[in-house]
């Protein structure tokens, strides 16, 4: 799972992170003179969702070689804050509950270090960390045994899992899909009313022998609140990308409005880890190699 959030911080940075901040503003405020300068001024329009805007930052994002193979959204969307909850297995109870989904006959590992309990069985394991991470390995030979799947087929492998599993399969979306090696990925994202809610992730690993993988986070709503809020377009955010050296020579393939929840949040120090809270409204950009970074900002 490679998720990167974007966000400009008030407080303390590096002087490589705070000089692309400043050649990413220094670019901005160009676009909007030369706008200014070229096209007659309207008040109630928003320049960095014109066709010139836009253009522009298409450019500039080429010097990098940053390619956008799908269409720039042209709105600056209102939504509602959500309040979401990681799914939890917080008591030895519910924990041997699930293992029980999974394994047989088990002996049970405790892991302090990484705040982990793995339960063992013959030839495949269970690990529960933070008590909402899952990850199931099965390293034992079971009924697939063809090497050529097509998507549809491993769609419904994985429906049928889940289904075994008692795991809800009304509340995602795939977001990923690849082979490599001998293995396929299914990458499946949480959604709400059509929208991707960030972090949560189910992938499989799928090879010959079946499900050889299986890894779980995953957020329920709790509420949906009244007050709506406005983000800034993906025009204008997009021009944030020029700083991250990750991505250049790279190509987007989807631009679109997600929700974003992240489970470690900055405290003085120390980062606390959080179960739930609230899923901001943002701007989410996937990589043709399934890398996908979310622009937050509101």
């Amino acid at each position: 799972m490679n998720i990167v959030c974007v966000k400009l911080d008030g407080g303390r940075m590096n002087w490589s992170k705070a000089k692309n901040i400043l050649i990413v503003a220094f670019i901005a405020t160009n676009l909007f003179l030369l706008y200014e300068i070229f096209v007659e001024s309207d008040e109630n329009k928003d320049i960095t969702i014109s066709n010139e805007f836009i253009n522009k930052v298409v450019e500039i994002l080429d010097t990098k070689n940053i390619s956008i193979n799908c269409s720039i959204p042209k709105e600056k969307p209102s939504k509602s804050l959500l309040t979401v909850r990681y799914q939890v297995y917080n008591s030895q109870t519910s924990r041997n509950n699930l293992a029980d989904k999974f394994l047989k006959n088990y002996v049970i590992i405790n892991d302090y270090k990484n705040n982990a309990l793995i339960y063992k069985d013959t030839g495949k394991t269970l690990t529960i960390k933070n008590n909402n991470e899952i990850t199931y390995k099965n390293y034992e030979n079971n009924k697939f045994e063809v090497t050529n799947f097509d998507k549809q087929e491993l769609e419904n492998i994985c429906t049928e899992f889940l289904e075994e599993k008692e795991f809800s399969t009304d509340d995602y979306k795939l977001t990923n899909f690849s082979k490599q090696g001998d293995k396929y990925i299914l990458q499946y994202t949480k959604f709400h009313e059509d929208i991707l809610i960030e972090e949560s992730y189910m992938i499989f690993e799928i090879g010959k022998n079946g499900i050889q993988t299986f890894k779980r986070k995953w957020l329920d709503i709790v509420k949906t609140k009244k007050s709506q809020i406005v983000i800034r377009s993906a025009p204008d955010v997009l021009l944030r990308l020029l700083s991250r050296e990750d991505i250049y020579g790279k190509s987007i393939e989807d631009i679109d409005i997600c929700y974003y929840f992240s489970s470690y949040k900055a405290s003085s120090n120390y980062y606390q880890y959080a179960i739930e809270g609230d899923a901001v409204p943002a701007w989410r950009i996937q990589m043709k190699d399934g890398q996908v970074i979310v622009l937050e900002e509101y």
